[in-house]
């Protein structure tokens, strides 16, 4: 019926009777295949969305909202270090394909407050993402819910979470606040460590590491030496001097 109600749209368009029709029946015509247009995206994102199995080191699910047509990710952090660090690795994955969260049509909310968040919400017109610590402010804690509006962010994230391993830009990392905040450490006059954290995972990091806001590189530390994967999160190590070297690098864990 999809084909149908586009083919006739399209037959309208390209014959003469286009120009005589009445007002109304313009509208009519345009509507049909408008709807019929609607209707093939949906039955699309739905077919991706069944079809979307992500990687087992993930250990998530998806799942068909019917009623809302709408594709589902759910997965859980606690002794699931793959969903713990997935929410950057979701902000680039959308970005790489023209969906990024800090588009105006774009907005985040934090939960009770933007200090000491619990529950962090993005939403855009494809697709939205909540974090949630449910109450605890620890990492273990922390769900991750991505909603896919749009056939086209079912597929970005089915490609990218089934197929092949989230990828990075070589080089520095970049948070995306509010999602994520940039913080650091710093070892010693010479070293410090670069890292983003999502949200409500903030209180927890501030509780168990001497960390503070911002980058190294805007306090001391303005060469970028290489990216280290501490298997809970990825962190950046920047250097106070261009002499120094990667063996001497304390690293911290």
């Amino acid at each position: 019926h999809c084909q149908t109600a586009a083919q006739g749209l399209a037959f309208w368009l390209q014959s003469g009777t286009w120009v005589a029709m009445p007002g109304f029946l313009r509208f009519a015509v345009v509507a049909l295949g408008a709807v019929g247009a609607d209707i093939a995206s949906v039955s699309n994102a739905q077919a991706d969305c069944r079809a979307f199995q992500p990687k087992k080191s993930l250990n998530a699910n998806v799942s068909w909202d019917a009623e809302r047509s709408i594709c589902k990710f759910h997965c859980a952090a606690k002794d699931n270090l793959s969903c713990m660090t997935l929410p950057d690795g979701v902000v680039t994955i959308f970005k790489q394909v023209g969906m990024d969260s800090q588009r105006a049509s774009c907005n985040t909310t934090m939960l009770p407050t933007s200090d000491d968040p619990e529950v962090v919400t993005t939403t855009c017109p494809e697709w939205s993402m909540v974090l949630d610590a449910h109450g605890e402010g620890k990492m273990g804690a922390m769900t991750v819910d991505i909603y896919m509006l749009a056939d086209n962010a079912v597929k970005a994230l089915k490609n990218a979470l089934q197929t092949q391993t989230v990828s990075f830009e070589a080089g520095p990392m970049w948070c995306a606040p509010p999602l994520t905040i940039a913080m650091y450490k710093t070892e010693d006059d010479e070293w410090c460590e670069q890292f983003c954290v999502p949200s409500p995972l903030i209180p927890w990091v501030k509780q168990h590491g001497d960390v503070e806001w911002g980058h190294c590189s805007k306090h001391g530390y303005p060469h970028y030496d290489h990216t280290e994967d501490m298997k809970l999160f990825k962190v950046d190590l920047w250097k106070s001097s261009t002499l120094l070297t990667s063996s001497l690098l304390p690293i911290s864990v």
